[in-house]
């Protein structure tokens, strides 16, 4: 009895191993990267950095209210072209991670592996009105498995 429920226990880590999560998350859980209510002006917007140390699994989920706001998730170094460009009258060019990205929401969840490395959520809201701006909530949820 006690043999199969140490394999079946080596089976469930194994196969969430495999399916994207690390060996420590596939023991103790997601890990928390962000949870954060934000309130965002128009044309604002927040963002926050994390490392992935290994390749993970990653949720994002967002909920906006009373406007929709853009979702990016990027690379450092393309969030720093990001930075550059934001606000130019001309724009610019940058790229970001389309499986975890969305334009005009007001809720998401979505799911992806991401790899190794140095990664940003940008959460803004547009512009969309010349005289008025109201604000926007949003509540962020990043989990890492």
């Amino acid at each position: 009895m006690i043999g199969l429920m140490v394999l079946i226990g080596l089976w469930v880590v194994g196969y969430r191993v495999f399916s994207g999560q690390g060996i420590k998350s596939a023991v103790s859980g997601p890990q928390t990267v962000w949870d954060e209510t934000i309130t965002l002006h128009e044309g604002q917007a927040k963002s926050y950095g994390f490392t992935l140390p290994a390749s993970r699994r990653v949720d994002v989920a967002i909920s906006a209210s009373p406007h929709k706001v853009n979702v990016m998730l990027m690379n450092d170094d393309e969030w720093k072209k990001y930075a550059e460009v934001k606000g130019n009258l001309f724009g610019g060019q940058f790229t970001y991670e389309q499986a975890l990205s969305r334009q005009s929401v007001m809720s998401m969840n979505e799911t992806s592996v991401l790899e190794a490395g140095k990664w940003r959520i940008v959460v803004e809201r547009p512009n969309e009105s010349l005289l008025v701006g109201d604000d926007t909530n949003a509540t962020v949820k990043v989990l890492a498995y």
